[in-house]
Order: structure tokens, then sequence, then C-alpha cells
């Protein structure tokens, strides 16, 4: 029997490239957004991506070892702000 996966559009967005300070651009294009903590951290600040609910899923990979204000540490606080202040729409978060 063959599994069936779906083709997804997925993009790898790195700090090496002017992409990494255009996240918003391509979240209608792509299904799968790949990037360091520090890229969605700087997009938040710069507000070119407004609110975590923009995403549907984060996947934060070694978060178990965040610490102090560390891009982790700040997406976690931004998540938990937004989350008081009744931002609907929150993304899912696998740690």
């Amino acid at each position: 029997m063959f599994a069936f996966y779906p083709v997804v559009q997925t993009k790898l967005i790195t700090g090496e490239t002017e992409d990494s300070g255009m996240l918003d651009a391509f979240v209608p294009e792509y299904d799968i957004l790949c990037c360091t903590p520090q890229i969605l951290v700087n997009n938040l600040n710069n507000e070119k991506i407004a609110s975590l609910s923009r995403f549907s899923l984060l996947i934060f990979d070694e978060y178990h070892n965040t610490r102090g204000d560390e891009p982790y540490a700040r997406l976690g606080r931004r998540y938990l702000v937004e989350k008081a202040s009744g931002q609907k729409n929150l993304p899912q978060v696998i740690e």
C-alpha cells in the first residue's frame, strides 16, 4: 500500500538573505516556512508580522534548552501576552 503525501510549498529562510526581513510576504504563498526563532522575533519587533496569529502552527525545536532572554523565550512570552490580551486564533505550539 502506498501512502499519499500532498504536495506542499516549503521555504527555508535564513539570516543570510534579504528574505529574513520579509517573512509575512511568504505566508500566503507557502504552506511551511522554516526559519530561526530570531528571524521570527525580528519580524515581530519590526511589525512586519503583527501577531503570532498569522500562523496556524509553530514548531519550536530544542525549546527545552531556552534560557533568559533568548529568542525562544521572547516568543513564549509574546504568545502568553497575546493570549492574555484576548488575541484570537493563536497557533498551536509544538515544543
